[in-house]
């Protein structure tokens, strides 16, 4: 077996993928775990990211799936599913050789699998459109921690761009140490694992204050569903929700 050790980027997947489509080996995987502990007849092949064979790997896919389809491979690469890097390299190469037709192929075992990560990160993405709290730093910015299961900054990043377009903000997945940047004019997605520090501004608090007075208010104590509201608000997600801190 082949393994191709990436760097963690998509721009490195594509390289990846296009590296072990060439080889044409029948066994191969991929990681991007520097400490992999190897079996006697596994081989590891580092990929360094190629710009140009990522743009040519896109185009390529693209024109096989459609462009609107070629989502559901991004979608599928932030995924925490330990084996997204060989769901996903299936999937292209059904997609290889069956074009378009991958589409309506939703009980092949491949498919079935690429369709079950995307479903998971896009409902986890819409989730956190409501599950985001943002606080007022004492820079007059705005900051939101939060902690997903998978790695959805860059897909949730767009609508609050959009939503608060005349704000300057941060959205920090403290889990992944990836934050998505906005400075009111475009944003970046980076990564760094420190650990940040913020200072809100006076006010903040009060804010804070008034919305849980507010929460508790609309809440009817007798008519509490502690099961129904753990399904719509699942407690893995209220570490960063003001009203439950």
């Amino acid at each position: 077996m082949i393994i191709y050790k990436y760097d963690g980027t998509i721009e490195g997947y594509y390289t990846a993928v296009d590296t072990a489509l060439k080889s044409k080996e029948q066994y191969v995987t991929f990681t991007i775990d520097t400490n992999i502990q190897l079996a006697l007849d596994t081989e590891i092949i580092d990929v360094e990211t190629n710009f140009e064979t990522f743009r040519n790997m896109d185009k390529y896919l693209t024109k096989l799936i459609g462009s609107s389809n070629i989502y559901e491979i991004i979608y599928a690469f932030t995924s925490a599913d330990p084996d997204k890097d060989n769901i996903i390299f299936n999937y292209i190469s059904l997609a290889i050789r069956y074009g378009k037709k991958v589409l309506e192929m939703l009980s092949h075992p491949y498919v079935v699998k690429m369709y079950g990560i995307v479903r998971k990160v896009k409902g986890e993405s819409h989730r956190m459109l409501g599950f985001i709290r943002f606080a007022k730093t004492a820079d007059e910015r705005y900051y939101a921690a939060y902690s997903p299961d998978n790695n959805v900054t860059s897909i949730i990043m767009p609508h609050f761009v959009s939503r608060y377009s005349t704000m300057q903000f941060v959205i920090h997945d403290t889990k992944r140490g990836v934050l998505g940047i906005y400075d009111g004019n475009r944003y970046i997605v980076i990564k760094d694992e420190r650990k940040a520090t913020v200072y809100y501004a006076d006010d903040e608090y009060e804010i804070q204050a008034l919305w849980k007075k507010f929460y508790e208010s609309v809440n009817i104590a007798e008519r509490a569903n502690k099961r129904q509201q753990n399904g719509y608000l699942p407690k893995k997600y209220r570490d960063y929700l003001t009203e439950f801190n």
